[in-house]
């Protein structure tokens, strides 16, 4: 037995036979000569002294020393193009400081963040629109935040669209049934209390900003600074409380007693982000953080 000769590209052609069974429509998948990948199944069956085919007219089929080489190759691929992703996600992401909301780090790019945390020099993350912007104008690299905040940001910086999310009211459903289209209004949601996060929290400020563009008086509104705080006490009471749709369905989802209705769009918030140079935003994107629009 000789592994010296065993490459990624033996394997890689292996399990596209083994796939397909058939080395020319393996071939055909690769986009190379189906010669090539012949020389190569045989010189890995020489290299490891097994048969790993069994080869007829109507195509190939694994044999039992086929199949035991498929399962290492393709845990041995998997490992090995994750390793590569990690690598190059520590090259691309080192010395980068970004800051975003809890509810985006969480939720819509929560893969992103537990993925690369460890490989930024920061992540900022709070649900203070002063804080963050306070942080982005002092020391990061970027944010991703309301499209809003721009004006409030300094320093040379692009702005990418990310996203745009309607935001939702979460209700116990025990206190409130709506039907199934319901699209709650402005004017609707006056008739309720509300429960939100104080006013430096971006969905505070969505909500207030609404109802200065209408010249209407916002609902009776109760500030509380603990998103868990929230729920628990819209469980239990009339009050709802307003979340982007990903957290109301988290929320939801883990909660029987919670149910949500959407809100208009004059509520949907348009996330961005922003950066200091092109190669910054560049290199979050080879890292995985993806425009989702």
């Amino acid at each position: 037995m000789n592994l010296r000769g065993v490459s990624v590209d033996s394997l890689q052609n292996f399990i596209a036979v083994a796939d397909n069974g058939s080395i020319s429509r393996a071939a055909e998948k690769l986009y190379v000569d189906q010669s090539s990948i012949s020389r190569r199944i045989r010189a890995l069956e020489n290299d490891l002294d097994s048969q790993l085919f069994e080869r007829s007219s109507r195509g190939v089929v694994l044999t039992a020393s086929g199949e035991m080489l498929y399962i290492f190759a393709e845990n041995f691929l998997t490992d090995l193009s994750k390793l590569t992703e990690n690598l190059t996600s520590k090259k691309e992401l080192a010395g980068l400081k970004i800051g975003t909301y809890d509810s985006v780090a969480s939720t819509i790019y929560s893969d992103f963040f537990v993925r690369e945390m460890s490989h930024l020099q920061e992540v900022f993350v709070v649900n203070d629109t002063a804080k963050l912007t306070e942080a982005f104008n002092e020391r990061l690299d970027a944010l991703i935040a309301d499209h809003e905040l721009a004006e409030q940001l300094s320093g040379n910086m692009l702005e990418l669209s990310l996203f745009d999310e309607d935001f939702c009211m979460v209700y116990a459903r025990a206190y409130h049934d709506f039907t199934e289209n319901t699209v709650l209004s402005a004017l609707d949601l006056q008739d309720f209390e509300l429960l939100l996060h104080l006013t430096t929290c971006p969905i505070h400020q969505k909500i207030s900003q609404a109802y200065r563009e209408l010249a209407e008086p916002l609902p009776k509104i109760h500030e509380v600074e603990s998103a868990t705080s929230n729920v628990a006490f819209v469980e239990n009471s009339e009050m709802v409380t307003i979340l982007p749709r990903s957290v109301a369905e988290s929320f939801v989802a883990r909660n029987e007693k919670l149910s949500l209705v959407p809100l208009e769009s004059r509520f949907d918030r348009h996330i961005s982000l922003f950066a200091r140079s092109q190669e910054i935003i560049e290199r979050l994107n080879v890292a995985g953080l993806e425009k989702l629009k």
